[in-house]
């Protein structure tokens, strides 16, 4: 699942339980490093992270939720 279709799920069902002042803040990072070493690959890294929380404000409360995963 990407991001898009996760919004309009989230988006549906706030508005489906008559929630009206939410938000969604979603964050991807990637990196890529190599280290060479007369001319061999020594190392090397990969990395992903990011995650999407979400925040509503219900009857008057601040509810939250956090994840790093979508599925």
């Amino acid at each position: 699942m990407n991001i898009r279709e996760f919004k309009e799920i989230i988006f549906k069902e706030a508005e489906k339980r008559g929630i009206t002042d939410f938000e969604l803040f979603y964050q991807s990072n990637k990196s890529f490093k190599v280290n060479v070493f007369q001319g061999e690959i020594e190392k090397y890294y990969n990395n992903s992270s990011g995650g999407v929380s979400f925040k509503a404000i219900v009857k008057g409360k601040t509810g939250y939720a956090y994840s790093e995963r979508l599925d």
